[in-house]
């Protein structure tokens, strides 16, 4: 079975896309800048990355009850259905080389192993933004938190 990724560079190029935006913004502006990314919309507020040709290319958001943009989360490899030894090793791979390349423009991450054996890999940006990247049995995925919420994170201890 072949599969198919972003490459690493084009991950993280997303995601320090995001971390120079102009932040807060609500979701209404974050879909605005996110037609610059050639990502589009779908039903009311769904986004969709369309661009990397990935099989789920749905991106997921969360806001803050005050409207401005939380989180963003993007996937980076195809969703796998049938896990097998070739595909744990595809997404190791692709975990791998993902954050080699993060650790390149943002330091060296803090890694963990979450429940459902998932491998996360989180960077503290200087502009007070996170970068998570995480390997699950299904998918590797970059999660990009604003300024605003990584804070609230932080000040709760997580």
């Amino acid at each position: 079975m072949t599969w198919k990724a972003m490459t690493a560079a084009e991950a993280c190029d997303v995601a320090d896309f995001w971390i120079a935006a102009g932040w807060p913004m609500t979701l209404a502006q974050t879909i605005d800048r996110a037609a610059e990314l050639g990502w589009t919309v779908e039903d009311e507020d769904f986004l969709v990355n369309e661009v990397s040709g990935l099989s789920m290319p749905d991106v997921d958001t969360a806001t803050l009850p005050s409207g401005e943009l939380s989180t963003l989360t993007y996937r980076t490899t195809d969703v796998i259905r049938n896990v097998t030894e070739e595909s744990t090793a595809f997404l190791n791979d692709q975990f791998t080389v993902l954050v080699r390349e993060g650790t390149q423009r943002w330091g060296r991450p803090k890694l963990a192993r979450l429940k459902n054996n998932t491998q996360q890999a989180r960077w503290e940006i200087p502009s007070g933004a996170r970068v998570s990247a995480r390997c699950s049995a299904m998918a590797v995925l970059v999660e990009f938190t604003t300024p605003q919420y990584a804070r609230v994170l932080r000040d709760l201890g997580e």
